[in-house]
């Protein structure tokens, strides 16, 4: 069944709106194509991405495996993600897993804290925990 979740962060003219759409499934890891694995979670996406973005999908995904316990592999696997550069930070693919991944598994995993810097008219995100 597909899963379409939609984060948004604004506190300004312009905010951060990325759209993921995508699914579950178990995973045979000799079969299955996947990108990045965390514990029993494994993430597959057709997008291209730069470095970076694949690093924040990677941090959102880590957060995501030290909330639940997955008795079984799964794959998620994004169909789409979608954002439009005027509304978008690559740092905001972090919390954009995390709710996606938050609606799929049904449960409350926190997110990363944002805030705006006024000064250098960007969103910082808080890494540190």
């Amino acid at each position: 069944m597909m899963t379409i979740y939609t984060y948004r962060f604004r506190k300004t003219s312009w905010g951060i709106h990325i759209k993921i759409k995508g699914h579950i499934k178990d995973i045979n890891v000799m079969q299955d194509n996947f990108v990045i694995s965390c514990n029993n979670l494994y993430l597959s996406y057709s997008s291209r991405l730069f470095p970076n973005e694949e690093k924040y999908l990677l941090l959102g995904l880590q957060i995501v495996a030290n909330h639940i316990n997955l008795k079984q592999k799964k794959l998620i696997v994004l169909d789409e993600i979608i954002f439009n550069e005027c509304d978008y930070q690559e740092e905001g693919l972090c919390n954009a897993i995390i709710g996606f991944c938050s609606t799929l598994f049904s449960i409350e995993i926190p997110m990363v804290s944002v805030r705006y810097d006024k000064i250098n008219n960007v969103y910082k995100f808080d890494f540190h925990f």
